[in-house]
């Protein structure tokens, strides 16, 4: 999991364990959400979490019968705005985003060639409706909330039209992905962006069901952060 920046500041101690357990509760909280879905649908055949074999997409790994779903967590205490430009600018080792989400989709195609595999960014962050996806900021364009709406989901059900009202934005993902363009293709379908996520809140009814699914979402988190923190 990639943890993103903390504003609470105290201690050196504090300020670790602190940062700790706001980037592990999310992603096993998460998991075991995963994991309960699979289980009342009897499709749960494995579940990986922070496997070398799996790339940037190794936060947790849930498998059934036909497909593996991959995650990558990106989280912070306080959710912010995420903009194209994160989608697509690379880090300091010359690595983006989309790229990661690709690769990892394409290591675990290597591992698990019958099965379809999606991989998922799923983070706390809300899409930017202030910034723009054309690489250059002076042109008119689309934010990255709108390119969602507009261009990717129709793009994951085939629907391509909306990459030509956003030819530069398309291209420089694209770009970004590493990805021939049949790939990228055959990629956007299984890449699924999920922002908003809110893990562990409160229950939206006061429902029996939706409480009790709370106490065993939180019950296996638990099960699996000492499971993975176990010698």
């Amino acid at each position: 999991m990639k943890n993103e920046p903390n504003e609470v500041q105290t201690g050196p101690s504090a300020a670790g364990e602190r940062r700790a357990l706001i980037g592990l509760l999310p992603q096993y909280r998460a998991a075991a959400t995963a994991v309960l879905d699979a289980l009342h649908h009897r499709a749960l055949e494995f579940l990986e979490i922070a496997h070398d074999s799996n790339g940037a997409v190794d936060d947790f790994v849930i498998g059934s019968p036909l497909t593996v779903k991959a995650y990558q967590v990106k989280w912070r205490e306080y959710p912010a705005s995420f903009t194209f430009r994160r989608l697509v600018t690379a880090d300091k080792d010359g690595r983006t985003l989309i790229r990661d989400l690709f690769e990892g989709q394409q290591q675990l195609k290597a591992r698990y060639p019958a099965k379809r595999i999606i991989v998922h960014l799923y983070t706390c962050d809300y899409p930017s409706n202030n910034d723009k996806c054309h690489p250059n900021d002076q042109q008119q364009s689309l934010s990255f909330a709108k390119f969602l709406d507009q261009v990717w989901k129709p793009a994951q059900t085939g629907d391509t039209s909306g990459a030509k009202t956003e030819p530069a934005a398309w291209k420089a993902l694209f770009n970004a992905s590493g990805a021939t363009e049949r790939q990228f293709l055959q990629f956007v379908p299984d890449c699924e962006l999920i922002f908003g996520v809110q893990v562990g809140g409160e229950p939206l009814t006061n429902s029996r069901d939706r409480s009790l699914e709370r106490d065993q979402i939180r019950e296996l988190a638990q099960l699996l952060i000492s499971t993975v923190s176990s010698p």
